[in-house]
């Protein structure tokens, strides 16, 4: 008996739907092609993820740090200082665009001053530009920008009372005794109504010097009053000369006798 012989050419099948060898090959290299690409496309989100992350961080730290240099300058609160971090952080996490200069010392300078605020503790553009060396002008553009991307209303800060000023212009002056202080405060908050117009520096400098020359005290010069009030002695007299003229009604009842 021959050996038997089977056609499989007439057994009826579909070779249409069997996949050779090279199907299968072609399938698995394609797969294997889009895992390798899908692969590099995660390691490279993943590589910029952690770059955006780093320059994050970094930007904190030398944030952090530039804020703690100058709260030591400016004498500041820790509480004050938490917040200015806390102000840069909420910028820096969630700002929709970069504001150029957000990494200089006027930007660090403008988000003290907002923490200022939020905290009690005024400060003026005069003071904080004195105290830490940079240009007011600069913190004054630094804050504008920062206020408006923070939504902290149109960026125009708001006065501080001319009587808040008086402590600092007395602090720095040395005067120790508090009846002064006080008088001074006391000869502001009376005149800060009616010259509306006048800057509070000038008004605190001016209140200062009355009640410096209502106590007798004749080491306190005009030009030192001037000097630690960041104006010129001639605003201060000026100022002053038109608080004389209303000295009865601003003088607190207890010091016109």
């Amino acid at each position: 008996m021959g050996s038997e012989w089977r056609n499989f050419g007439d057994s009826g099948e579909n070779k249409s739907r069997a996949e050779t060898v090279d199907d299968i090959n072609d399938k698995l290299a394609t797969n294997i092609q889009i895992s390798k690409q899908t692969e590099r496309t995660m390691a490279s989100l993943s590589k910029l993820h952690q770059q955006i992350s780093g320059n994050e961080q970094k930007a904190l730290t030398q944030a952090s740090s530039k804020i703690a240099e100058f709260g030591a300058q400016m004498n500041l609160p820790n509480t004050v200082l938490k917040s200015a971090k806390k102000i840069y952080k909420d910028f820096e996490t969630k700002k929709k665009r970069k504001i150029r200069g957000s990494n200089s010392d006027p930007f660090i300078v403008a988000v003290l001053y907002i923490a200022c605020k939020e905290n009690g503790l005024s400060r003026t553009f005069k003071e904080l530009a004195r105290e830490t060396e940079i240009k007011e002008i600069e913190v004054r553009r630094m804050y504008q920008a920062l206020s408006k991307h923070l939504g902290h209303g149109s960026g125009r800060s708001t006065p501080v009372a001319p009587a808040d000023l008086v402590i600092r212009i007395c602090s720095h002056l040395n005067l120790k005794s508090n009846s002064v202080t006080y008088l001074a405060q006391q000869i502001a908050k009376n005149v800060a109504s009616r010259l509306e117009g006048k800057s509070p520096s000038s008004i605190a400098a001016a209140s200062v010097l009355m009640a410096v020359k209502n106590e007798g005290i004749t080491d306190c010069t005009e030009r030192e009053i001037a000097q630690a009030a960041s104006i010129s002695p001639s605003t201060v007299k000026n100022i002053y000369k038109d608080m004389e003229g209303m000295k009865d009604e601003i003088m607190p009842s207890d010091q016109t006798a």
